[in-house]
Parts: C-alpha cells; structure tokens; sequence
C-alpha cells in the first residue's frame, strides 16, 4: 500500500543507453480494463509471473511513479464531514501548494467546500474523524497522488476540526501542508534512498519508541521509515532535510542521537526545494511526457536486467504506455 501517514521524493529516473521496447499497447477490450484498476492492481496484473524478485518489487516502485495529476489538472476535493469554517481553512492552506507548480484545487465554494457524498464527488476526499468503516484508521494521513481517486476517504487529518482545537496554529498548517504534499504526489523526504536515513536508525530503539507513542506495530514503523526503495534512481531535487515532507524524527531512534544527519526539527514551510520540485513535477505538458518516456525506459531497464522475454517486455511496456500516456 502505498499511503502516508502523519515530510519531498520526485524520482525522474534518467533515460539510459538502449531504447525502450515498442508494442501496440493494449487492445480495444484490454483498454477498459486496465483502465480502472489502481496502480498496485494494474501493476500485478501487466506484470503478470515473468518478472521474478527482487525485480518485481523494483519494476512495481515505478508504476508508483506515474501518480503525479498531469500539469495543468484541476484536482476536485471534497469533504465528508467538518465545520465549513475548518474546511475553508484547509483550502487555503492547501492552496499554497499550486503557486509554486501548474495545478488547481477545486473546492467548490471556497467559503464553503463542497461534501462528499460517493468516491466519484471528488479526486482527493477528506476526512476530519475516523468511522468505523475508514478501513484505514484515525490519524493523519494521506494517499499519493492520483491513488486518492481509489480511497473514500483519500485524506484523513484527524481532529484537526476538533473544538477546541488540539494543535497550534502552526502545528495544525503543517499537518495540513504535509498531507496534501502527498496528495499531489510527494513522499516522506526521510525516506528518500539518496538520504539512506534507515542505515542511520537504531530499530529496536525505534521500534520501541513508536510502540510506546503511537501504538505502532514493527511493519508500521517499517513502512514509515525505510526507504522507500533500493533500486537507484537520479532525482530531481537532492536530499533536503527541512522539507515539509521529512518527519521530525526524535533523537532516540538514531545510533548518534543529534549528531546523525536525519534528525530534524520540526518544519512548518514548505521548503525551496519542495518548491522546485513541484515546480518541475506540474510544469508544462512536454515535461511531463519526458518524465513519463524516462519512466518507461526505467522500467525497461529493469525489465532488460531481470531477462524478461522480448515480446513480454514489449508487452509490459506497451500496455504501461497505454494506461499512463493514453497512447
């Protein structure tokens, strides 16, 4: 699963010598399917049993690539509970992220956002209180990208309607800012394998620690502090430990406490170069095809290495370039 809870991670994997492979894509009754599967589902079903681990895993991390909304998109949002007046303010605070890249939100009535009422009223649904059919729980977290289209809610931020309130007014802006980074396709800056924060954690300590704070099991402290993949991949922005998208990790969890690199305070702005990475995530329709042509020759790398067939690797890549580049 590929959702976040409670700081940025563009990858654009640089294209390499060979060419990718060519193919027709997918057929006229394929297409339909393919179509309305999520990422994870289309994804082990293109993939089908040829590509053996650990290549799968790193073929199946590019698929995640793709959840970026497409520069230009309006992005509908809407809520399935809350005061008009919380929700207008997530509006605003969200809306910061749309100057520094070419994307809108669409909240309806910005005074007072429009309710969700099915998962088709919206691409990012919010919720403001867990119920007892969130399968996802309580908390603050957030699907990524355009795997929020799947999820009713996409969006948890818990409490942060809560009155009175539970968090200061920056601690509620960050919380608000750091989810709908991963709305818009983010991931957790900590786990970034250019930052290689994992080799520097002292796990039982931290897994101690979260168990005794946030009553997280080991897989969850895992999936929130790992990186995110060991297949290497050129990024486009470098490391940035003040980004919105890092956590603040607390000193007990790492071998050197204060001294190692990923121990972070708290940050409450979005930094200058998750600026720039949205910037050139949501740039122009060209970019964002180069960005897509360089996945897929990622991907047929991976492919290449992992000594898949020809024609299955052509088909692979040929249905990829049909779902995500409408070819």
């Amino acid at each position: 699963m590929n959702k976040h809870i409670v700081g940025v991670l563009f990858s654009m994997a640089l294209a390499v010598g060979c060419p990718v492979a060519k193919a027709q894509g997918v057929t006229g009754n394929e297409r339909p399917f393919f179509d309305a599967l999520n990422d994870s589902e289309f994804a082990e079903k293109i993939l089908g049993a040829d590509v053996p681990a650990p290549y799968r895993e790193h073929a199946k991390g590019v698929f995640y690539e793709f959840n970026l909304w497409g520069s230009g998109a309006t992005v509908r949002v809407c809520f399935l509970d809350g005061s008009s007046r919380e929700r207008a303010r997530v509006a605003q605070v969200a809306s910061e992220w749309t100057h520094y890249g070419n994307l809108k939100f669409d909240f309806g009535d910005v005074g007072n956002p429009k309710t969700c009422k099915t998962i088709a009223d919206g691409d990012i649904k919010i919720a403001f209180r867990a119920s007892a059919d969130t399968s996802n729980g309580g908390g603050h977290w957030s699907w990524v990208g355009t795997q929020s289209r799947d999820h009713y809610p996409s969006m948890m931020l818990e409490n942060l309607d809560a009155e009175p309130p539970h968090y200061d007014d920056k601690q509620w802006r960050r919380f608000a800012l750091h989810e709908f980074g991963h709305a818009i396709g983010l991931e957790h800056e900590h786990q970034s394998p250019e930052a290689h924060c994992d080799n520097e954690i002292d796990w039982p300590a931290a897994y101690k620690y979260y168990r005794e704070h946030d009553d997280w099991d080991e897989q969850k402290v895992h999936d929130n502090l790992v990186a995110l993949t060991t297949e290497p991949r050129p990024r486009a922005t470098p490391y940035d430990r003040l980004s919105i998208m890092h956590y603040a990790l607390p000193s007990v969890i790492f071998t050197n406490g204060t001294a190692n690199k990923c121990f972070a305070p708290l940050n409450y702005q979005i930094s200058e170069t998750d600026k720039l990475a949205v910037r050139e995530a949501y740039s122009t329709d060209q970019a964002r095809a180069l960005r897509t042509n360089r996945l897929l020759t990622q991907l047929d790398d991976i492919l290449k290495r992992a000594k898949v067939p020809d024609l299955e690797r052509a088909r692979i890549i040929g249905g990829t370039r049909a779902k995500y580049a409408g070819d």
